[in-house]
């Protein structure tokens, strides 16, 4: 009796080293650490709020996410260095070109009318265009669990209306520190300013710079109508919102973990995050005329296409194949 017990309780050591990931499973509760710049209101931040319960409802409450908006651990270009580093778990950049540092060719997603409406987007971002761009982040020791919505962005300021290219000419343009945008903003012969989406307000308050340019969902819940008085639609630019996990810690959860956390974010985050940025876009007009915001249309769409082709060219002289290869599968749906 005394060898029967001795040899089930070497099995059981035996098992439990063999199988640290299996107990850690069941019974260690598992704290995932993600961050973004998006304001608190932001359809970005609603959603990752609805991920957290339904991550606890579906683990017991054993995975628990602590969510940091509104850029309380640092910029966009940031939390994304942090999250490589394994500082932080996860994060949700406003854009892909927040990886543009590790990997320049992400700047395709900055490509002026490479969309021209929303279902166009899904069909390519959910993909072979989603994977070849998940495929430039994970390179850089990243895991890419889905592609949220940031959306088409607008142009406002707060000197004059503007409904053609020439209207532009003159103002001082807040740019995202990437390249694509401030080829886009010479092209339209404005001053540049490049400052970080955390600056941006007090920039625009204190008329450091006259205008910007974002996704209506963005305007709303950064209150950027307080400090504009004339907004643009001019659907320039569509951009996703990626969610991205440090590879190392992505690795160490196990695989029922894992397939828990894709359903959470790619199935039932992406589907209600893009349905509720898109429901607010189209709500915002609405709300930012009620603000005092003046909406314009442009007058000529290809007027806007045509001025704005040099970024195109751009981009093909500096990424060659492989940038040419990244802009036909995004144009090929």
């Amino acid at each position: 009796m005394k060898k029967g017990l001795a040899l089930l309780l070497a099995l059981v050591m035996v098992f439990a080293l063999a199988c640290p990931a299996a107990f850690a499973e069941k019974d260690d509760t598992i704290t995932i650490k993600i961050a973004t710049s998006m304001a608190q209101t932001h359809p970005v931040v609603v959603t990752l709020e609805e991920v957290k319960e339904y991550l606890s409802e579906q683990s017991d409450g054993k995975i628990v996410l602590e969510i940091y908006p509104a850029g309380a651990l640092g910029s966009n270009s940031e939390i994304a260095q942090q999250m490589i580093a394994g500082e932080i778990d996860a994060v949700v950049s406003g854009a892909c070109d927040n990886y543009a540092a590790f990997n320049p060719l992400t700047y395709v997603e900055d490509l002026p009318f490479l969309f021209s409406d929303y279902e166009t987007a899904y069909a390519a971002y959910d993909g072979e265009y989603g994977d070849a761009l998940k495929g430039l982040i994970d390179a850089l020791g990243c895991h890419t669990v889905s592609l949220w919505e940031n959306g088409f962005r607008q142009v406002t300021n707060d000197v004059r209306p503007v409904t053609k290219p020439a209207d532009m000419s003159g103002l001082k343009m807040r740019a995202a520190n990437a390249t694509l945008f401030i080829k886009l903003f010479e092209c339209l012969n404005c001053t540049v300013t490049m400052l970080d989406a955390t600056e941006l307000f007090s920039a625009l308050q204190q008329k450091m710079v006259d205008g910007q340019e974002n996704p209506l969902t963005m305007i709303l819940a950064n209150s950027y109508y307080e400090v504009q008085k004339y907004c643009t639609l001019t659907n320039h630019i569509y951009l996703s919102c990626p969610v991205v996990f440090n590879a190392s810690i992505w690795d160490s959860y196990g695989e029922e973990t894992q397939a828990l956390l894709t359903e959470a974010f790619d199935g039932l985050g992406k589907t209600n995050q893009r349905a509720l940025s898109r429901k607010l876009a189209d709500e915002a007009v609405d709300l930012l005329t009620s603000y005092g915001m003046e909406i314009n249309e442009v007058d000529d769409y290809q007027e806007w296409v045509d001025t704005l082709a040099p970024v195109w060219d751009y981009f093909r002289e500096q990424y060659g194949a492989e940038g040419e290869a990244l802009i036909e599968l995004a144009t090929k749906y």
